[in-house]
């Protein structure tokens, strides 16, 4: 038999529980609060703990990635980053365009447009290959880049950097080369130049991670939370607590994202 801690009162904490959110699954007998806690418990004969957890699962922001169009002459795509997990009732979840189009634009994107729940905008490999938020970490003042070949087959860009106007090393500038998925294939160490190849699945993977790094976060602690029937139902027992069957453990539990 599974047990649920249940919290009864809304907290003010950030990601704070909520009235009806699960803090705790047990098995029989573990979970002891007294009835002044602030909490309830419910227990469920014939439900395993370890089916019963899917209850306390997290709500985050996620988002989804879709590639509308490409053209592989320039490198270039039009996408949409969609959020997942949105309530278009709350609007919680909801992608917020002062969040998001920073980063897209740290990246070199263009044509930013928004919808309720989803951002479209074009990017092109090469500008992101150059874009601030490739070049994470590094101070990219005096760095100029230029493009020497592209091959569009193997989507491989050889790309050349000029550092003589920066305060970088060549040592700093290969490392990062080759510690995010670049090859340098050159260097000119009077001119000040590195020749490196960055391979366009490479760069649109580095893209996506970190727009999702960014982005998607813990929306609430609970994604699923008690019902206030039910809650009304255990704050009535001076032991504050329930033992249901599966029927009624079934319609207690409401989603948080269809309401």
């Amino acid at each position: 038999m599974a047990e649920f801690l249940i919290q009864a009162l809304n907290e003010t904490a950030p990601l704070r529980y909520w009235r009806g959110d699960v803090i705790g699954i047990y098995e029989d007998g573990v979970c002891i609060e007294p009835p002044s806690s602030g909490k309830v418990i419910v227990k469920v004969p014939g439900l395993a703990k370890a089916d019963a957890e899917s209850q306390g699962a997290e709500w985050w922001q996620r988002i989804s990635f879709s590639i509308l169009s490409s053209d592989l002459v320039t490198d270039s795509f039009r996408l949409t980053v969609s959020a997942t997990e949105f309530n278009p009732t709350s609007g919680i979840g909801k992608l917020v365009a002062g969040k998001i189009e920073p980063f897209l634009e740290n990246w070199g994107a263009t044509g930013v447009t928004f919808a309720s729940d989803s951002v479209t905008f074009d990017i092109k490999i090469l500008d992101a290959i150059k874009s601030a938020g490739f070049w994470w970490g590094i101070d990219r003042t005096g760095l100029t880049f230029s493009e020497l070949n592209y091959a569009q087959a193997t989507g491989v860009h050889r790309c050349r950097v000029n550092y003589s106007g920066s305060g970088l090393t060549a040592e700093e500038l290969k490392d990062f080369i080759n510690q995010n998925g670049g090859t340098v294939t050159g260097e000119n160490v009077g001119n000040k130049t590195i020749t490196f190849d960055m391979v366009r699945t490479v760069v649109y993977e580095a893209f996506q991670n970190d727009v999702r790094q960014r982005v998607e976060r813990m929306i609430v602690r609970r994604k699923f939370r008690l019902s206030e029937a039910a809650m009304q139902v255990i704050e009535a027992d001076p032991q504050r607590w329930l033992t249901v069957g599966m029927g009624q453990y079934n319609t207690y539990w409401k989603n948080k994202l269809a309401e």
